[in-house]
């Protein structure tokens, strides 16, 4: 996510749940849905980088989080290869 929606350190979960929300879907309901996964997962992603101990009980939540970045990185794929514009966008050339 970061190396495709990313262009500073700066807010970042706020940022790429922000950009990868515009970037999958023009339905606000939708787009509110993405941004929440993108920060739930940033979420995870910083108690395990900064080294806490993830509970045994959220292991179910790691995994719903792993799958949920899968399909949307899929989508992201998907999206690209499909709209010449979007892969315009993923280069840089926005």
């Amino acid at each position: 996510m970061e190396s495709l929606f990313a262009t500073s350190s700066a807010e970042l979960a706020h940022q790429l749940a922000e950009r990868m929300a515009i970037f999958l879907s023009r339905e606000s309901d939708e787009r509110e849905r993405i941004y929440r996964q993108v920060k739930r997962a940033y979420a995870v992603r910083s108690k395990v980088v900064h080294g806490d101990v993830l509970k045994e009980s959220k292991t179910s939540e790691l995994i719903e989080v792993s799958l949920e970045c899968d399909e949307l990185l899929r989508q992201v794929i998907r999206t690209a290869v499909g709209d010449e514009d979007a892969l315009h966008a993923l280069e840089g050339g926005v």
